[in-house]
């Protein structure tokens, strides 16, 4: 019995011969046959063609008349469809996809030493700078991050009075942030202690006076506590003000457990240590002490000596004047020291880190107010870095300031620091020649920056 066929369609694609495939319609039972152009065969005993390009085999296309593309009786709901007749090798030729271009690479060279510059040395004060801001508002984030209502907050605040007359004053608190603050408009040195909370806590410090020493003592009540205020819902600050005159030749002495730390003012000497905590000084001095366990130490002013030290931290200054010696020391971190114009220490500098970067940034000789500096003697030295010296080196000698920078692991600069400039000062008769630099390194960056306009 013969079965009808389908006539060819016109606009059937066709073959490599331009003859229209004619596909066979099944009836139940009988299984299609797929037909393909006789050219597509080799002659007996020759190899076949190969068909389209190595790799993944397109995907064999049936029109929908040729082949029961649903359930019906020529073919059953979940049946698969059969293989073309002739195996993978008589499978008509697909348009070949667009293969991708090949990866080109420059060709191996010599190793480039990677160094990080100014802008990006920048970026990372700014960051370090937010860090430090941080530590501000940390005890209130905590409270908010552990859910506490600071409708339903416990609120205490108390003044005490400081004995009128001291040559020293300690400070001893066991999680709190301290204020020292100096100035005219203060009549009596008072200290007020505030505290908020979920639970009321003692406001009242242990005040003792002996022998022109004064010594104010505020304890946790749970010291184990102590050391996240955020756990416990607190936060405390100690605030001393302190008369100008009362605190010139005073030996100022902060020590906190965990806090933050801010010294405001001009004292004898200043002595600040804390074992994890941000530490911020603005001190006029003859002798600087700034030590912390894990933190963030932040120094500016004029004083005689300047020392720093961190165990896990960073240590930065900021146009401070040092007249005789700096050091600075980290174990675990960074520093960034930058002196000012008015003095430098003609003693030495030491800036030393077992891990982390250090950047000391001096005036140059001829800006230094105050003082003879004929130059730098610069040693500086890293195992595991990049050492850049960025200033003009001068023979170890009278008036020459010698500056020893070293890190065990990681980069060590040493450059001249930005102009400072100084306005209205009477005694400053570089005011003048000051702007005039100012407005020439201004014309000179609006010039060379290639957005402005």
């Amino acid at each position: 019995m013969e079965h009808p066929t389908t006539p060819p369609q016109p606009d059937n694609p066709r073959n490599g011969n331009d003859q229209p495939t004619v596909p066979q319609q099944s009836v139940p039972g009988q299984q299609p046959t797929q037909q393909y152009p006789t050219s597509q065969y080799p002659p007996h005993g020759q190899p076949a063609p190969q068909h389209g390009a190595p790799g993944h085999q397109p995907t064999q296309q049936y029109a929908a008349h040729a082949l029961p593309g649903g359930p019906g009786p020529g073919h059953p709901a979940g049946a698969r469809y059969p293989a073309p007749v002739g195996g993978p090798a008589a499978q008509p030729t697909a348009p070949q996809a667009v293969q991708p271009r090949p990866v080109q690479s420059q060709a191996a060279g010599p190793a480039t030493t990677l160094t990080l510059g100014r802008s990006s040395r920048t970026a990372w004060r700014t960051i370090i700078g937010i860090v430090g801001a941080l530590a501000l508002i940390l005890p209130v984030s905590a409270m908010a991050f552990t859910g506490t209502s600071l409708v339903g907050l416990v609120h205490e605040e108390s003044t005490h009075d400081l004995p009128l007359e001291a040559d020293a004053l300690a400070v001893d608190v066991a999680a709190a942030t301290v204020r020292v603050t100096v100035g005219d408009e203060f009549d009596a040195p008072v200290a007020h202690v505030s505290h908020v909370g979920q639970e009321s806590r003692s406001t009242t410090p242990q005040i003792e006076d002996a022998n022109g020493a004064t010594t104010l003592t505020l304890e946790g009540r749970d010291r184990s506590a102590d050391w996240f205020p955020g756990v416990a819902g607190e936060e405390t600050i100690v605030e001393i003000e302190l008369p100008t005159e009362y605190a010139q030749e005073l030996a100022l002495d902060v020590v906190t457990r965990w806090g933050f730390t801010e010294v405001i003012g001009e004292f004898g000497s200043v002595n600040a240590m804390s074992e994890a905590g941000a530490m911020s000084l603005d001190v006029i001095a003859q002798d600087v002490a700034v030590e912390t366990g894990a933190g963030y130490i932040d120094v500016t002013g004029t004083m005689d000596t300047l020392s720093m030290e961190s165990t896990t931290g960073y240590l930065e200054t900021q146009r401070v004047n040092v007249s005789q010696e700096l050091t600075a020391h980290t174990r675990t971190g960074g520093m960034d020291l930058t002196l000012g114009e008015s003095a430098v220490p003609v003693e030495g500098i030491s800036a030393t880190t077992t891990t982390g970067m250090v950047d000391v940034n001096v005036p140059r000789e001829d800006r230094v107010r105050g003082q003879n500096v004929d130059g730098y003697s610069v040693d500086a030295d890293t195992n595991n870095g990049t050492a850049s010296i960025d200033i003009t080196e001068t023979k170890p000698g009278d008036g020459v300031v010698p500056i020893t920078a070293s890190a065990s692991s990681g980069d060590v600069y040493v450059s001249y620091a930005d102009p400072q400039t100084v306005y209205g000062d009477p005694d400053d008769d570089t005011d003048a020649e000051d702007e005039a630099n100012a407005d020439a390194e201004d014309d000179a960056s609006d010039v060379d920056d290639p957005d402005d306009v």
